[in-house]
């Protein structure tokens, strides 16, 4: 359906998938993806023969979402600051991948309020019966005010009028729950000419339109490891945008190419170590893709999953296996939305999914805690901008964490004001038991707020509430490719997600305890002390080695004789050190230590271990395998007899 109101002379069009029954289960549309602020359609660009030139996936903005999950940060919320949201998310697209985006002009403007006829395969604007003209989203503030109704430009509501007529036009809600006394529910106008309309942006969101890929990260990690790709799912059925995709269809599925690998001839030998290379540069796609993008607009995600990133798989070429073309990409732009402090520079992030999704969710050190605490100002210090800092004793039975990077507010009374300060606490200077010291995060304040806080200088204060406000940064990002990697690397048929993962963070504790035993700073590197303790407990090879790779059964001890265990141990080592707080290996100390210089920078520490271990997986794949089974088989044979003779041998 061409999303050009009125057709268009264009030799290549732009068009959305729209189905003319709804399907029962999908609906009309395709809907990809639903995210914080925007739904992503099924499209494709067509040229003037109806020919399909590439499949695209439509990001259409809709308010509607940030307000019914966010409802406890609406008054921090507006358009305005959802549509700059947005212009930085399509910066760093534009930055990241400009090749994969559709240019609309509607990825930086507003695009008209759009309807679909899926009868008649036509997208229109609703129309006012009376006049005959459309409606369009009305964005002047000062008319919205004469009127009553809530402001575009400071509010999370949309309303669609017709601008000929001014304050006299009809006014209908395009979002919900919009308020007004004289205001038409978007409903009550889809009749009489406007009755077989279904609702495409009936915001006047912006849109941004970009490559589609259809195979998603986790889908792509089973094809490497053997199993089969279904397709394009929609509602109950699936839909084909490609002959392979009716093909696998009609086979049960089909795992993307026949002739996947390099080293395909040396049977499940030559595909394990292939696998391994080729996981890893997923690994390394998905860490670079969340880097950029943190880097560019300047904030975590908080909901990655495997979900966030599609697969793209190329034609192959001439002797070059299919799989070896894809390359992940990042198609989530992230849930967080940055709330500022008021008075200051800093901003805290939340997200509407709460943090992360599902397994891909880290664990707080401790959870979001609010109560009463008593205060001990020592020292209140006000610039010559009214800036404050106080730096205080605090107390409260509830149990919080000190030395974090997590935020407390504070609200406090100061000459009859209601101030709102955010402190950070530390236990290292504090003097007596039970108590925290802690300093505050400089913000503005008025002259007479500033002067009740120097005159409170050594009051102890009281019944004081407090919340912690967990600060959540990029090491949150940082910890759900954590989780990818042991998807991809270390599940199989017989080995959960959760399972794995549990495993993983014991290995990641049992390393840091031994970190302690072994004198510290001293101490073996992180590689070194996974090898002891592979070496002191032989079900950490059946738990964490390298036959779970492909999901053809290989013992631990035969994955080893094609996986050197030296390069094993540091495949492990570059997996749990992107889990914040788990010890001194740990790349980060906590889900708030975003480093210094840029969120993005998280990422840089494992981005090294990953481009290291690609080296050195890709020369794996140069080696002689036969000849390489062979000996090792030759010597665990002379080695098991040995035992059996009763003959004592080394390591």
């Amino acid at each position: 359906m061409d999303l050009e109101p009125g057709g268009s002379i264009s030799p290549l069009r732009l068009c959305v998938l729209c189905r003319t029954a709804s399907d029962g289960a999908g609906g009309h549309l395709v809907v990809l993806r639903d995210w914080l602020d925007a739904r992503a359609l099924l499209g494709c660009v067509v040229d003037v023969g109806d020919v399909v030139q590439r499949w695209v996936q439509i990001w259409i903005q809709d308010v509607d979402r940030v307000a019914t999950s966010l409802r406890a940060y609406q008054s921090s919320l507006s358009n305005t600051i959802l549509e700059e949201r947005w212009a930085r998310m399509v910066e760093a697209v534009e930055e990241i991948c400009p090749q994969d985006l559709v240019r609309t002009g509607f990825e930086r403007e507003a695009a008209p309020a759009l309807f679909l006829d899926p009868l008649r395969g036509k997208v229109k604007p609703l129309m006012h019966e009376a006049s005959g003209m459309p409606f369009e989203v009305c964005r002047d503030d000062g008319l919205l005010r004469e009127r009553g109704l809530a402001l575009f430009s400071t509010t999370l509501h949309r309303y669609l009028y017709i601008e000929a007529l001014g304050l006299e036009s009809p006014f209908v809600a395009a979002t919900e729950g919009a308020p007004g006394s004289d205001v038409h529910p978007l409903a009550s106008k889809m009749t009489g000419i406007n009755r077989d309309l279904i609702s495409l942006n009936a915001g006047g969101g912006r849109m941004l339109v970009r490559r589609y890929s259809p195979i998603s990260m986790g889908q792509f990690i089973e094809v490497l490891g053997g199993a089969t790709w279904p397709g394009v799912a929609h509602g109950s059925g699936l839909v084909h945008i490609d002959n392979e995709s009716i093909e696998a269809e009609q086979r049960g599925g089909e795992s993307i190419d026949p002739d996947r690998f390099f080293l395909g001839r040396h049977g499940r030998w030559g595909r394990l170590v292939e696998t391994l290379h080729l996981k890893m540069r997923l690994i390394a796609d998905a860490l670079g893709a969340v880097s950029q993008m943190a880097s560019r607009t300047g904030r975590p995600l908080l909901n990655l999953s495997d979900e966030s990133f599609q697969v793209e798989v190329w034609d192959r070429a001439c002797g070059l296996p299919r799989l070896w073309t894809a390359r992940a990409v990042l198609v989530d732009p992230g849930a967080a939305v940055a709330l500022p402090i008021e008075g200051s520079r800093l901003s805290y992030f939340v997200s509407p999914e709460g943090l992360g999704r599902g397994i891909y969710r880290p664990q707080l050190g401790i959870e979001s805690a609010r109560g009463l605490c008593s205060l001990r100002f020592r020292q209140v210090t006000i610039d010559d901008d009214g800036s404050a800092t106080i730096e205080g004793t605090f107390q409260t039975d509830e149990r919080v964490k000190a030395d974090g990077s997590d935020l407390v507010a504070l609200q406090l009374n100061m000459a009859g004001e209601r101030v709102e300060v955010f402190v950070r606490l530390e236990s290292a200077s504090a003097m007596a038991s039970g108590e925290l010291r802690f300093r505050s995060v400089p913000q503005r304040v008025g002259a007479s707020a500033g002067k009740a806080m120097r005159a409170a200088e050594g009051v102890p204060m009281r019944d004081v509430t407090f919340e912690v406000l967990p600060l959540l940064s990029t090491p949150c990002d940082l910890y759900a490719i954590g989780v990818l990697a042991v998807k991809a690397l270390l599940t199989g048929p017989d080995k959960s997600v959760a399972e794995a993962l549990d495993e993983a963070l014991s290995l990641a504790r049992q390393a840091s305890a031994l970190h302690g035993e072994l004198g510290g700073e001293s101490a073996p590197a992180l590689h070194d002390r996974i090898r002891l303790i592979f070496d002191a407990d032989a079900r950490w090879s059946g738990s964490l080695g390298p036959q779970r790779l492909t999901a053809e059964k290989l013992s631990p001890q035969e994955a080893f004789d094609l996986v050197p265990p030296e390069l094993w141990w540091r495949v492990l080592a570059a997996v749990v050190r992107m889990f914040p707080g788990m010890g001194p290996d740990s790349i980060c100390r906590d889900l708030g230590d975003s480093r210094g210089g840029g969120a993005h920078r998280v990422f840089g520490p494992a981005i090294e271990d990953v481009d290291d271990l690609l080296v050195r997986t890709r020369s794996l794949m140069l080696i002689d395998w036969r000849y390489n089974r062979e000996v090792h088989s030759v010597i665990r044979g002379m080695r098991t007899q040995m035992i059996d003779m009763g003959v004592g041998i080394g390591r």
